[in-house]
């Protein structure tokens, strides 16, 4: 039987069909496995953060039981110590006959390994405390302190001073006293909130500086903010906890005399500020000791995200001696140069 020429030619176009549906159908697998392996990431970083933070709130709960618990050194919590008298508390690290032993814990923000809990594959979280009296506190600097750590931290330097300047002027209460000149009509004028003029609480309000927005990098401030604080009501500089970068800031010393005086008190505290060749200051401040304010900072080095709060201990409230405050999560950035090592293990609490 002859078959028709129209049969034939709807015979030639078989291939092309099969062909189209093949490539249609291969697509359709692509984004369907891309969006899964999307779907599979969204859940394996959920899980992350679900594991990050019950791991941070479990270092937190222990961290406000040493706080309440045990006494502070210049330099650390003596965790395993007994609460003894404040001549005792400029102890250089070794221990007494008649002195319980004792471990310390690190508040000048060096990291440790936490030991993790109910894990069978270790992450090797970081955790790191840092006594707020050793940054530099934004509500009384000197701006050219501030400015001095934002060009550090990449700012142009007219801009750091620029920014540092206006910080000074916004949390100013004095109205007639003014760096900068920028008057609260200013902000009006660039639809902005109208300056604190009080102590700043948090370093978020320090954002609503007047040239925030248009002269700070993100990447700078987050290289600045390690360093920085806001404490109202505090007269506390510890030079004993104080990074290297906030000693040269703050006092002005060279680089060189900053890591040297850092690298000094981890032998012996130090105990004045001609311990770093500065001259005395004014007798209303402590300048070597911590004031219960401690910055903690739990890090996934995995993924760099952390989870940050401030403990702030408060002895002469019965009800309740520690408060936590300024807790914030943060997803997915790379570990800062200073968080990629931990070399001790954080301690274990001892009956």
């Amino acid at each position: 039987m002859t078959r028709r020429r129209s049969d034939r030619r709807r015979d030639g176009f078989a291939l092309p069909t099969v062909l189209t549906v093949t490539t249609i159908l291969t697509l359709i697998f692509i984004v369907c496995l891309v969006a899964l392996q999307d779907l599979t990431k969204q859940v394996r970083d959920a899980a992350a953060d679900v594991d990050l933070q019950r791991q941070a709130l479990s270092a937190e709960a222990e961290v406000a039981y040493f706080a309440t618990t045990v006494p502070f050194s210049p330099l650390a919590l003596k965790i395993g110590a007994e609460r003894v008298s404040v001549a005792s508390l400029m102890t250089t690290g070794a221990q007494s006959d008649s002195e319980k032993p004792w471990t310390p814990l690190p508040i000048d923000g060096t990291p440790l390994t936490w030991r993790e809990q109910a894990r069978s594959e270790a992450i090797g979280y970081q955790i790191s405390l840092q006594d707020e009296a050793g940054l530099i506190n934004l509500d009384t600097a000197a701006p050219s302190a501030v400015a001095e750590v934002f060009t550090n931290a990449g700012l142009p330097a007219d801009a750091a001073l620029k920014i540092a300047a206006e910080i000074r002027d916004y949390v100013s209460t004095d109205l007639a006293v003014s760096v900068t000149g920028v008057t609260p009509n200013a902000y009006a004028e660039a639809g902005l909130p109208s300056p604190l003029q009080r102590p700043a609480r948090t370093l978020s309000e320090i954002q609503g500086v007047l040239d925030w927005r248009g002269l700070m990098r993100q990447d700078v401030w987050r290289r600045a903010e390690p360093y920085l604080t806001t404490i109202p009501d505090s007269r506390t500089q510890n030079i004993n906890t104080a990074p290297a970068e906030v000693l040269h800031a703050l006092y002005g010393i060279s680089t060189a005399s900053a890591v040297g005086a850092v690298s000094r008190r981890a032998k012996a505290p130090l105990t004045d500020l001609a311990d770093i060749g500065v001259a005395r200051g004014d007798d209303f401040t402590i300048f070597t000791f911590p004031d219960g304010r401690l910055r903690l900072r739990f890090v996934d080095p995995r993924t760099g995200s952390f989870y940050q709060s401030t403990l702030v201990v408060t002895p002469g409230d019965l009800n309740r001696p520690i408060w936590i405050e300024d807790v914030r999560i943060q997803h997915g950035l790379r570990p800062l140069a200073n968080e990629s090592v931990a070399p001790g293990l954080f301690p274990e609490i001892r009956n």
